[in-house]
């Protein structure tokens, strides 16, 4: 089998305590014509203070697993712990898998292993206990090829409650959301509300954000080597991710309060082509 021009292994994993403490991490390998990446990441964000971000290049190991329990650890980073799925008794977890995007350039295959785990964690301020989440991301198209201009993609994790969306809109569009473990239907997806057919709508307040800026100041920026070769358009995507308090309204049900993590990434326009006129051209500025 021939070994696709690009391709990223990027594993996504995270825990809200009851408090509002929050932890999220990356781990990613990646490949792309001659450029070998190994990228480990983390945000770390207390109730009342401002998130602080990490990030190493390396080798490194990526988390480990059986299904019901996964593992990282992350020496440089100094942080590391343990997700084990909530399990209801009589019924064993059931992965979720998907492929997003398969086209010629490649594709993108999401796994949510643990839609809602019982995670404890090692920070840099302590121990940290609270319900977590775990997914991994497999793309072998790279990501200024995929032709959308918006994306969308959170999760609400409790005990008794997991669900989790992913959203393009562009030339490509499509809404994903599973709740429980089972796909459902969305009526609405925004940065301020979802809400499935089945009466079910979750309210966001985006009080506290995590991270926001370009890919170029913010993720790719640890990464000088992909940072030098990724085009422009790719430097120029803008991120925002927040933890957020999730109001969770179900038809029959009390309302409730969940803490959530979402975020929007958004695409630059495409310049439009030149138009043409007599005489010479000048050559379009790389995009």
């Amino acid at each position: 089998m021939t070994r696709p021009r690009f391709e990223l292994s990027k594993w996504y994993m995270d825990c809200v305590s009851p408090e509002g403490d929050a932890l999220v991490v990356y781990s990613a390998d990646l490949s792309w014509r001659r450029l070998r990446v190994g990228y480990e990441a983390a945000i770390e964000a207390r109730a009342g203070h401002d998130p602080i971000a990490s990030a190493s290049l390396g080798r490194h190991d990526p988390p480990k697993g059986d299904g019901a329990r996964i593992t990282w650890h992350s020496p440089t980073l100094a942080i590391g712990g343990i997700w084990r799925e909530f399990v209801t008794p009589g019924h064993a977890p059931v992965p979720i898998h998907e492929t997003i995007y398969d086209s010629t350039d490649g594709v993108i295959e999401w796994s949510c292993l643990m839609p809602a785990a019982d995670a404890c964690l090692d920070t840099s301020w302590g121990p940290l206990q609270g319900t977590g989440y775990v997914e991994h991301l497999r793309m072998t198209v790279a990501p200024w090829r995929i032709p959308i201009t918006s994306l969308r993609w959170g999760r609400i994790a409790a005990r008794d409650e997991a669900i989790v969306w992913i959203q393009w809109l562009g030339d490509f569009q499509t809404t994903i959301v599973y709740s429980g473990g089972a796909r459902v239907t969305p009526v609405h997806v925004d940065d301020a509300r979802l809400a499935l057919a089945d009466g079910t709508t979750i309210a966001f307040d985006r009080k506290k954000e995590l991270r926001r800026g370009s890919l170029g100041t913010t993720v790719l920026s640890s990464i000088p080597a992909l940072r030098k070769l990724a085009p422009l358009r790719m430097l120029a995507i803008e991120e925002c991710k927040w933890l957020t308090r999730a109001t969770v309204t179900r038809p029959g049900r009390a309302v409730r309060e969940i803490w959530a993590i979402h975020e929007v990434v958004t695409w630059p326009q495409r310049r439009p082509a030149p138009s043409r006129v007599a005489g010479p051209a000048a050559p379009e500025a790389p995009l």
